[in-house]
């Protein structure tokens, strides 16, 4: 879907130069990139992931945002297995 979520922590204030020239040079291979806070994440992570199931759905059109969340979700407890 060509899409990377950021997230980004307390220390993060200060690289919003680094930020954008990243973010440009993601952009011209054709991908995104969408932020969230560690403060969105560790508060409101249900919220969070979905934004990104809503943004994965709109990407791809053909799939709904349920089946987005379901494919999240299983991603996500797979990396939480591996931990």
């Amino acid at each position: 879907v060509n899409l990377a979520v950021e997230i980004d922590g307390t220390g993060h204030k200060n690289t919003q130069g680094y930020d954008d020239k990243r973010d440009d040079l993601v952009a011209s291979i054709g991908i995104d990139t969408i932020r969230f806070t560690d403060e969105d994440v560790n508060e409101r992570y249900f919220l969070v992931r979905e934004a990104v199931a809503r943004e994965i759905a709109r990407r791809t059109r053909k799939t709904s945002v349920m089946e987005a969340m379901a494919k999240l979700i299983n991603a996500l407890d797979k990396v939480d297995a591996n931990d």
